[in-house]
C-alpha cells in the first residue's frame, strides 16, 4: 500500500490487483490532533471516503450517485482548557560567564536550544541557564 500526503488529505493505494474479498475487512488507523494555535470551539470536519472498482453493495453513510465511493464524516472541536503541559526557557545574560548547567550529566553537555545555538538562545530542562543572584 501507498501512501501520500498533503496538509489537508491522506490517500492510500492499494497495488495494482489488489482484491479485498466479501466478508475480508482491512482497517486503516490514523492517528489525528488539532493544529497547535486552533481556537476553542472551533468546528473541524473531518472526511473519509473509500472507492473502489465496483458499486458498493450497501453503505452505511453517503453512497456517490454512481456507486463507487463511499463516505462518511464527523464535525468534531477541541474544548477549551488549560494548558496540559508547558516549558519554561531561561536565557543567562550574555557574557556573564556563567553558562548552562548540566543537570542530568548528559554526556553531550548542554546547549542552549531555545532561538539558535547562540550564546543569547535560551535553555529548558534538563539544562540549566546559570544566573547571578540578583541581576
Amino acid at each position: 500500500m501507498t501512501v501520500e500526503e498533503d496538509p489537508t488529505l491522506l490517500t492510500f493505494t492499494f497495488p495494482e490487483g489488489s482484491v479485498l474479498e466479501v466478508g475480508q475487512t482491512y482497517t486503516i488507523t490514523v492517528q489525528m490532533r488539532f493544529r497547535p494555535g486552533l481556537t476553542g470551539q472551533t468546528q473541524v470536519t473531518n472526511t473519509t471516503g473509500i472507492s473502489g472498482d465496483r458499486a458498493w453493495d450497501e453503505c452505511v453513510e453517503t453512497l456517490s450517485a454512481d456507486n463507487t465511493e463511499c463516505s462518511a464524516d464527523t464535525t468534531v472541536a477541541p474544548i477549551r482548557g488549560g494548558a496540559l503541559r508547558s516549558t519554561k526557557a531561561v536565557r543567562a545574560a550574555v557574557g556573564d560567564g556563567l553558562g548552562v548547567l548540566n543537570t542530568s550529566n548528559r554526556p553531550d553537555g548542554c546547549t542552549p536550544t531555545e532561538g539558535g545555538s547562540t550564546p543569547a538562545a535560551a535553555s529548558r530542562s534538563p539544562s540549566r541557564a546559570a544566573t547571578r543572584s540578583g541581576g
